[in-house]
């Protein structure tokens, strides 16, 4: 409970963690309409700024759908090549949205604290991938809604166990697994 408690208060102090709470709870109050038309507008968002910052998107990006409204974008995002592990691999400088490119004022949520993580992954080959930490932040409001969707109190120690069915069948006939 007291680690609980604590998990809370911590996480209070992030703007970034209670702005995604409080989206959330007005996104999950919102009728199936008003929630499939606020996606659709986040993700036109999303895919503009793609579109402005993005060598990696600007070079593939289908000329019909430079200019696009909301209500096209999922057909946009439907016209967009998939992103393969290997495009990640060989494209990670070119699909990275640096704070440097970036202009003063023009309305996306400040680049700020970028990191990346890396991972051999299944391939065995590294892959990196940057993200801005205000979105750790974000990402941890998601899931405490998530955890408490499911009945858990967020912050408490849960597992899970990833893996395919044949994987986990074989849980009991390998000790090392």
């Amino acid at each position: 409970m007291l680690k609980t408690s604590l998990w809370s208060i911590v996480n209070s102090l992030s703007p970034d963690y209670r702005w995604q709470r409080s989206r959330l709870r007005r996104w999950w109050a919102m009728d199936p309409e008003q929630a499939a038309a606020d996606t659709r507008h986040r993700l036109w968002q999303y895919l503009h700024y793609c579109l402005r910052y993005s060598r990696f998107w600007q070079e593939r990006w289908p000329e019909n759908f430079r200019e696009f409204a909301v209500d096209e974008a999922e057909a946009v995002l439907r016209q967009l090549p998939v992103l393969t592990k290997s495009d990640i691999r060989h494209h990670i400088d070119d699909l990275r949205i640096r704070r440097e490119d970036r202009q003063p004022g023009d309305g996306w949520p400040a680049t700020s604290g970028q990191s990346s993580i890396q991972s051999g992954g299944s391939t065995g080959e590294p892959t990196r991938v940057w993200f801005d930490r205000r979105f750790q932040d974000a990402g941890r409001a998601t899931r405490d809604r998530f955890y408490t969707l499911g009945g858990l109190r967020p912050g408490a120690p849960v597992f899970f166990i990833w893996g395919s069915p044949n994987e986990l069948g074989e849980l009991q006939a390998s000790p090392r697994k």
